[in-house]
């Protein structure tokens, strides 16, 4: 698959060469080489070994394909040309939503490759407005299957509040059931936060969806474009995950404002190659910039963002590649990219090794990134996975600043003690990690499970109330409730049928 893309790359980017150019020969051999180094850069590794990334090349094969075909019959036969995009992009979304920029790529390509006067180009990109047809099916088909997740979320319709009351009834029971045995006063269950009616919030439209918008996400997200200029032309490190950006924002623009100087100016003396391939580029990257998007999540760079929004940069080198060609001999510039190439293979021979074993791939990201408090806690989890508790006590002990960042590192080096049979320290993990974020359900849900493995039972029972009592999830609340019935109460026909009934409950609200 990559290596088709690759091919596709390839042809599209000498289409637009050779619109641009008159010398298609010299159009073709730059083409070429950029093709080539899109194919070896170790940066789109990832997209390449991970078989959840590899949605990427399919958008990007639907892309570039796509484009291409546009490109190549938009003039003679718009109809057909613009109906067959729609249809690729329809499917591109089914893939991944990084295809939403496919109607913008569009335009940039038909714009900076046509020569006609601005309004003949307009009229030109007009038939784009097609693309909202497919778009809009899409979206109302991804809302018609979130709609019932988004309702597992905690959402106040009538199915979920009788779910949450026949929960909590069946949690109030247990609770009354054994505290009246060892004649412990119950604990009341925390009351839902509710707005009074008449009280007056804050809350914008984009809060509604539960969405941010401001100048920090804007000044981290043109940092991170840097960050990836930067990564594609020096590709270290490599990681599976990386901090958000520590980018200077002034610096960074400063950078950009410099490079788009360069390629505005580069069109206006006849080469507009570099600006249509810096407009692809940053079309390309801006749905994976989070400007807009969940007021936790901040725009930050993976590998796989890089695999479409690369191909504006392969345009950008092919047009260098081509300018360098005309005015020095073509032997040198051949023998320098050859030399870029193979020091870009030996990067990649040597990432594709690290991507062929989880513990591996991670456990060199971690000495790469040593202060990643992700690395740390995925580092801990497929040690663990992979029957190596040691290995995820041993990270638990050495970073302890790394894994106190946030609650749910805390649990996970609790449950790596816990499965190393160290119930001691893993309660004090445990114990932490409610501290640290007392919302985190599944750390008093584990904690549970060890203190009833203990035999102590009545803390366990404790601990399993309060996880089903903090848990905003119906589904995953009739999962842990059928948990401790089945484990408080292993010899009870009675609750064991009532905890077949919350599991097939749970499976219907979640088939998955």
């Amino acid at each position: 698959l990559h290596l088709l893309t690759t091919l596709l790359v390839f042809g599209f980017t000498r289409e637009i060469l050779t619109i641009l150019s008159d010398d298609k020969a010299l159009s073709t051999r730059a083409s070429l080489l950029a093709a080539m180094v899109f194919g070896v850069h170790p940066v789109l590794s990832e997209a390449v070994n991970s078989v959840f990334n590899g949605s990427e090349i399919y958008v990007t094969l639907g892309a570039v394909g796509g484009l291409w075909y546009l490109l190549r019959n938009h003039a003679e036969h718009p109809v057909r040309s613009w109906l067959v995009l729609g249809l690729i992009y329809f499917v591109a979304l089914l893939f991944r939503e990084s295809a939403v920029s496919i109607p913008l790529l569009a335009v940039i390509a038909i714009w900076f490759t046509s020569r006609e006067r601005w309004m003949v180009r307009v009229r030109q990109c007009l038939p784009v407005l097609l693309l909202t047809i497919p778009l809009t099916i899409y979206m109302g088909m991804r809302s018609e299957a979130l709609e019932g997740p988004a309702q597992l979320a905690g959402g106040a319709g009538p199915e979920n509040i009788q779910l949450r009351s026949e929960i909590q009834t069946e949690a109030n029971q247990v609770t009354s059931e054994q505290n009246s045995e060892a004649r412990v006063p119950v604990k009341a269950a925390a009351p839902d936060m509710k707005v009074k009616p008449g009280e007056k919030t804050s809350r914008n439209i984009l809060d509604e969806y539960g969405l941010s918008f401001g100048p920090k996400r804007v000044s981290l997200a043109g940092s991170m474009w840097f960050d990836a200029l930067r990564l594609m032309v020096w590709p270290h490190p490599l990681t599976v995950f990386r901090e958000v950006t520590s980018t200077n924002f002034w610096l960074a623009l400063a950078a950009q404002s410099l490079l788009l100087t360069f390629a505005f100016f580069a069109a206006l003396r006849g080469r507009p190659g570099f600006i249509a391939g810096l407009a692809l580029f940053y079309a390309a990257i801006l749905p994976s910039s989070r400007i807009i998007s969940e007021s936790f999540l901040p725009p930050l760079l993976l590998d796989r963002m890089l695999y479409l929004p690369s191909l504006g940069l392969v345009i950008c080198l092919a047009c260098g590649l081509t300018w360098l060609m005309a005015r020095f001999p073509q032997k040198f510039i051949l023998s320098g990219t050859t030399v870029a190439l193979l020091a870009l293979v030996s990067l990649t021979w040597a990432r594709n090794d690290a991507w062929s074993d989880e513990v591996k791939l991670l456990e060199g990201d971690f000495r790469k990134v040593p202060d990643h408090a992700q690395l740390l806690y995925s580092l801990v989890r497929t040690n663990m996975r992979s029957g190596n508790p040691q290995r995820s006590m041993e990270l638990c002990r050495k970073r302890p600043d790394l894994a106190r960042q946030a609650g749910y590192i805390i649990m996970e080096c609790g449950n790596a003690f816990a499965t190393g049979r160290k119930y001691d320290s893993a309660e004090t993990y445990y114990l932490q990690a409610i501290q640290k974020d007392p919302s985190l359900a599944w750390a008093h849900f584990h904690l549970a499970r060890m203190l009833l493995h203990m035999g102590r039972s009545s803390d366990a029972q404790e601990h399993f109330e309060t996880a089903v009592n903090k848990e905003k999830k119906p589904f995953v609340r009739e999962y842990m409730t059928a948990v401790m019935l089945i484990e408080l109460y292993p010899n009870d026909p009675q609750r064991l049928a009532r905890a077949r009934t919350h599991l097939e409950n749970a499976l219907r609200l979640q088939p998955r």
